[in-house]
């Protein structure tokens, strides 16, 4: 069998990630050798020319240096970076050499029982073992940095070594060995803007050993994350601004409408006022009038010519009580017009765009759950073809596939953590849509104004009964019969007498009817100003929650697009042609130590 090295096998895993076809294509790989510092030793790239077309003649351009066909007998003519391959209608694979920095640099730090020390001084020691594994984004366009995923994978033995962790990533224990993979994106908290619970930039894994050695570390990074149709989802954003609108402009009319009932519940409790001093003043005076009537006897004459006074406070008491019947009018129709603002804030509230973005999300959590059983498919396959193999490299080629997909395995989970985020997020979202149905539903506040309104609908309806018409047409009669008789009072002071005890006692339960009424329009004032200044804080609360949900989703939404932009247009580690759509990953290898 022929036998296939560990770079070849892991060139074939990453081969399997598909890539769009066009008619000619480039797919680079760069291979760096690191020394165990993480600083550059050598590069070699390898290129693979599609040929899909079938052209006889392939032009290409490459600034790499000892170029050689690695696949076929092609020739090609090479005239400063122009490249002419006599295809003959095949791919052309090539490689050569490059002293090019690469796009992200790597620091590798090492430390044994917390001492930070040169990976020479503690091989073959033992102790609680740190790798710290740094990595810096060097493309940066404006503040914005092109998106690199950089999967590390290594494997270490259980014979003398425990309690293994890394962060970022999954420890799988595989019989002797454990698989170790670990994720990072440096520089995307930069170019997002936002701080993490975990570090992003760099890669640490700890150990308990009883013999340090350090096996190979392998650096995988290509700026390919997410796909143009994966970012559809943010278009629903736009729908979330309108939604957004709606509930602050409805919100605005509540406030208008809580301070047209304020205004209308302070003029009515002003003339309440008004009409219980004056009710006071008429109770005061009809009890001098009952405790003087031996002095009023004598003095016929003046209370005669004082009558047209009486006259007058009566009519406007009479005038006032048709005031408090207008007033109450106006503000029980305010509370109606109030009522219905509230009515029309929650008929404007509507979850259902929130519901299909996570219906969206749990559809696209379904087809990764696909490709991860693919993948568990996959893995048991070369397991058992591992364990079937005597061949020893054959077997260590067959454990780093494993490996490799296994990481690739890992990589879906974690898209599967960010899916069942965004959906945790997006129901935060939808409860709080709810929760103002809700309190345009079944609020407190509501729940008061519809007592205010019963309470105002009950005033309404005494003021305007039968009842209480007939007592004010009483009130007012009697005062008249009061003018009228006045001449006759000589004749009959027992009679004069009665008429005032009976207008006395009138005028106190008037008097009392009009101090209540005025404690009640006090009540309702309160509950008016506290209504209003709820509404507004409730108001405030809705701009600040719809300022900073569509400044920070807009943010985010532009962000990712520049994003997704850059990675776009990051083709090529060396150069190719203007017309050739190009791929480009990087592999990174650290040499084992012992």
């Amino acid at each position: 069998m022929k036998k296939i090295t560990k770079l070849t096998l892991f060139t074939l895993s990453l081969s399997l990630i598909t890539s769009p076809v066009f008619a000619l294509s480039k797919e680079e790989t760069v291979y760096s050798k690191l020394n165990t510092n993480g600083s550059l030793n050598y590069t070699i790239v390898t290129e693979h020319l599609k040929n899909d077309a079938k052209e006889d003649i392939i032009t290409d351009v490459s600034n790499l240096t000892d170029i050689k066909n690695t696949n076929g007998d092609e020739k090609f003519d090479k005239v400063g970076n122009k490249i002419k391959w006599n295809s003959k209608g095949k791919d052309i694979y090539y490689e050569g050499r490059t002293d090019k920095g690469l796009p992200i640099s790597v620091d590798i730090s090492y430390e044994l029982n917390n001492k930070k020390m040169k990976l020479k001084d503690i091989i073959g020691k033992s102790g609680n073992v740190k790798i710290t594994i740094n990595y810096k984004n060097k493309e940066k366009h404006n503040n914005l940095y092109t998106p690199f995923l950089v999967t590390t994978s290594t494997i270490i033995k259980n014979d003398n070594n425990s309690n293994i962790n890394i962060t970022n990533g999954k420890v799988i224990e595989t019989g002797n060995n454990n698989v170790v993979v670990g994720l990072a994106l440096p520089g995307m908290e930069d170019s997002l803007g936002v701080n993490t619970s975990i570090d992003l930039d760099k890669t640490v894994i700890t150990y308990e050993t009883k013999k340090f050695e350090l096996n190979e570390i392998y650096m995988v990074a290509t700026p390919k994350l997410v796909e143009k149709k994966d970012l559809d989802v943010l278009n629903n954003v736009d729908s979330l601004y309108g939604t957004l609108s709606k509930v602050s402009e409805a919100t605005k009319k509540l406030e208008q409408g809580s301070k047209e009932l304020k205004n209308g519940i302070n003029t009515y409790t002003t003339k309440m006022n008004e009409y219980n001093r004056g009710m006071n003043k008429l109770s005061s005076g009809s009890a001098t009038l009952v405790n003087g009537y031996k002095e009023l006897q004598t003095g016929i004459a003046t209370l005669d010519s004082k009558m047209p006074e009486l006259q007058a406070a009566t009519n406007e008491v009479v005038n006032n009580l048709n005031t408090i019947k207008t007033s109450v009018n106006t503000i029980y129709s305010g509370n109606n017009t109030l009522l219905g603002y509230l009515n029309q804030a929650n008929s404007q509230i509507n979850v259902s765009d929130i519901t299909t973005s996570i219906q969206g999300l749990v559809t696209k959590k379904g087809e990764i759950n696909t490709k991860i059983g693919t993948i568990n498919t996959q893995i048991n396959g070369l397991t058992s073809q591992k364990e079937a193999s005597t061949n020893e490299e054959e077997k260590a080629a067959l454990e780093i596939a494993i490996n490799i997909l296994t990481a690739n395995k890992t990589e879906l989970t974690s898209e599967l953590d960010t899916i069942d985020t965004n959906i945790s997020q997006l129901t935060g979202i939808a409860t709080y849509v709810g929760t103002v149905k809700t309190i345009t539903e079944g609020n407190e506040q509501q729940k008061g104004l519809n007592q205010v309104n019963e309470g105002l609908k009950l005033l309404n309806n005494n003021l305007n009964n039968e009842e209480s018409n007939n007592k004010i047409t009483l009130y007012k009669n009697s005062i008249d019969e009061l003018a009228n008789g006045i001449s006759g009072l000589n004749n009959g002071s027992n009679k004069i007498s009665n008429g005032l005890s009976t207008l006395n006692t009138s005028i106190k339960t008037l008097n009392g009817y009009s101090t209540e009424l005025t404690n009640a329009s006090k009540t309702i004032n309160e509950g008016a100003t506290k209504l209003n200044s709820g509404i507004e804080e409730f108001n405030n609360s809705i701009n600040s929650v719809v300022n900073l949900v569509s400044n920070k989703a807009k943010n985010i939404e532009n962000k990712a697009k520049e994003l997704l932009k850059l990675s776009d247009e990051y083709q090529t580690f060396t150069m190719k042609e203007n017309n050739i759509e190009g791929t480009t990953k990087f592999i990174m290898v650290v040499d084992t130590q012992k």
